[in-house]
């Protein structure tokens, strides 16, 4: 007699305080046909697929079947927060109750958690909890959440190996026919599902690789609505997003044109040299506390000689920093090199304290793409984009 397999496990939550995380401009979106399914409960499964990828295992689909059953469980715990539902029967009597026959079934629960992100890494911080994500037997996921209650309902059903597999990219999801005929569903997620060589493939039995057009690809690897391809800090852009230089503003915004501070741009390079530790805590400046963003980064270019304060005892973060402090700090961070001194720049700013800066940043071709025309602003103001470009040329202009 083959015998059914259960597990279930609960968690009693609190409120998790989450660091911001870069959103791709190709967010996944909720299935048209999946109408019961919330953009909340999608992200679960998307997560959840997040995990299970980078342990190597096949990953999850959900159905409006397993989205029924679940939506069942939430409400139950509305009732009783229990693997026991308030009849007092088990939870698997839901599955039977809409028709399904599965092989085994697992059951994660929550309380106390108000978003996707916060109840999975609840559950992954859960030994119990993890084994249920991490299950590679398990092929099937519900998700379902009911005020602060969540449920996590897995199953495995017989003949469900993919037979066909579409992408659609407008909202980004993944749409496969099942072996006995069911229509499942799936997030796309680099993370989950990255693009190799033109094409993504989605880790589910009989699934096949997928063709990505090229703009698709460029597309998906930009999530800043204010920074196109066709923009000279394009690339240095996306360098600096995925060294860790500098995100944007916000999830979507860049801000090409917004003014660096002192204070961004000695940390901007701090970081691009992989921020080094200062040999000394020794601080002299009184507007520079310990628990500012900047403060390894300003006692670090104070060691190197890149800058020094405004006064002896002020260093002036919030000052806005010029184009021509921009590159006396990049020119002094390679060691002040001497530069062709009957080039257009040297020759216009010889007289000046940054010329030699100056200078040196045209013939190592800093200026090409920030200037262009030749006329170059010294005292205008240091701009985001611009930084970004400096930085990433004297990185070598890597591929991103």
């Amino acid at each position: 007699m083959k015998h059914r397999i259960y597990i279930l496990v609960a968690v009693l939550g609190v409120m998790l305080l989450a660091l911001p995380t870069v959103v791709l401009a190709t967010e996944s979106i909720v299935p048209r046909e999946m109408a019961d399914m919330t953009q909340a409960e999608w992200d679960v499964l998307r997560l959840t697929n997040i995990e299970r990828a980078e342990e190597g295992i096949p990953l999850l689909v959900a159905t409006d079947v397993m989205q029924e059953v679940v939506h069942i469980r939430s409400s139950d715990l509305e009732e009783v927060y229990s693997h026991t539902r308030p009849d007092g029967s088990v939870p698997w009597t839901a599955l039977d109750e809409i028709g399904v026959v599965y092989e085994r079934a697992a059951e994660n629960i929550a309380n106390g958690f108000f978003d996707a992100e916060t109840v999975v890494e609840a559950w992954m911080n859960s030994e119990g909890h993890r084994r249920n994500i991490l299950n590679e037997k398990l092929r099937l996921m519900g998700s379902g959440n009911s005020s602060r209650y969540w449920a996590q309902m897995f199953a495995t059903e017989k003949d469900i190996d993919c037979v066909a597999i579409d992408l659609d990219t407008d909202h980004w999801y993944f749409t496969l026919e099942l072996e006995n005929g069911t229509i499942a569903y799936a997030p796309f997620d680099v993370e989950s599902t990255p693009i190799v060589d033109g094409t993504v493939t989605f880790d589910y039995p009989g699934t096949t690789a997928i063709s990505i057009p090229e703009e698709w690809i460029e597309e998906m690897s930009n999530p800043f609505v204010d920074v196109s391809a066709s923009d000279y800090y394009y690339n240095p852009v996306l360098w600096a997003l995925e060294t860790g230089v500098t995100a944007g503003i916000s999830d979507t915004e860049f801000a090409p044109n917004r003014i660096c501070t002192r204070a961004e741009v000695v940390t901007f390079l701090w970081r691009a040299e992989g921020c080094p530790e200062p040999e000394t805590a020794e601080n002299p400046f009184t507007d520079v506390s310990s628990d500012k963003y900047y403060y390894k980064p300003v006692l670090w270019a104070l060691e190197q000689g890149i800058t020094a304060g405004t006064t002896e005892t002020t260093f002036s973060s919030n000052d806005t920093c010029t184009s021509a402090h921009v590159l006396m700090f990049l020119w002094r961070a390679n060691g002040t090199p001497e530069a062709e001194t009957d080039n257009t720049f040297a020759l216009t700013y010889a007289d000046k304290y940054y010329g030699d800066a100056v200078a040196w940043a045209d013939v190592a071709g800093f200026l090409t793409d920030t200037v262009g025309t030749g006329v170059f602003v010294p005292n205008s103001d240091g701009l985001r984009s611009h930084i970004v470009t400096y930085l990433y040329v004297n990185a070598g202009s890597p591929s991103v």
